[in-house]
């Protein structure tokens, strides 16, 4: 509570988001990584129940923090991917427990699903009650195009974190022209997919925050270009 009053007291406005881990990853680390054996073991109904206790001591946390200011939750599944388990499996022990604590937070403004992983189970969380879809854009599929065309929602995303990681500035200067030229210039949130390695290279920081000006720059001068021309007809 401390951190979040703190945050907003700063009198940046910027959102801050609090980071809730999905239901059932976090069941899945509180058993040892053993839950799904559990399912498979037969003890599904048990699982389930403990899922939901989960889910509700979940819920009100992210409620709650919602109500000190945080502009919504950075809802984190690291178990919706098919390396992990199955669609099926996944629509029965995942989903209704996410939008479980998801229906806490309503009151949020910009609630943001991070689907984890490299084979994420895109046709159920494509519906997921957020404002911003986040995941692994350009290490794996969906493309930036088709998750925009199928959620309709604000993408957070954008960057290969491992071509930051390495330093691969053509890589990234692409993957941000890319995203804003097919999301044209707008409902997107440059980001890494995920996490980026420590130490952090500061050098390359700046110079992703270059090239997206650049890029910005040259699309609103593009825009303009093109209304003139049409002004002029």
């Amino acid at each position: 509570e401390l951190l979040l009053e703190r945050l907003n007291a700063d009198g940046e406005d910027v959102p801050v988001l609090f980071t809730v881990f999905s239901p059932l990853t976090i069941a899945d680390k509180l058993s040892a990584k053993k839950m799904l054996s559990h399912i498979e073991e037969g003890h599904g109904d048990k699982v389930k129940a403990a899922l939901e206790n989960i889910a509700r001591t979940t819920g009100a946390l992210a409620e709650r923090a919602i109500e000190l200011g945080a502009a919504g939750v950075f809802f984190a599944s690291q178990m919706s991917n098919y390396n992990v388990v199955s669609a099926d499996m996944y629509k029965e022990y995942g989903a209704p427990y996410d939008k479980q604590v998801l229906a806490c937070c309503e009151c949020g403004w910009m609630n943001t699903l991070h689907a984890h992983g490299a084979d994420i189970i895109f046709e159920v969380l494509k519906d997921y009650p957020v404002q911003v879809f986040n995941w692994h854009a350009w290490e794996s599929l969906p493309s930036v195009a088709a998750v925009h065309a199928l959620t309709g929602k604000c993408l957070m995303g954008g960057m290969n974190r491992m071509d930051i990681t390495r330093g691969d500035r053509n890589a990234v200067t692409e993957q941000i022209f890319q995203c804003c030229s097919l999301m044209g210039g707008r409902n997107i949130i440059l980001t890494p997919g995920c996490v980026i390695r420590y130490p952090l290279d500061t050098k390359m920081l700046h110079f992703i925050r270059t090239v997206k000006d650049d890029v910005e720059a040259a699309f609103r001068a593009g825009i303009h270009e093109t209304e003139a021309v049409s002004l002029g007809a």
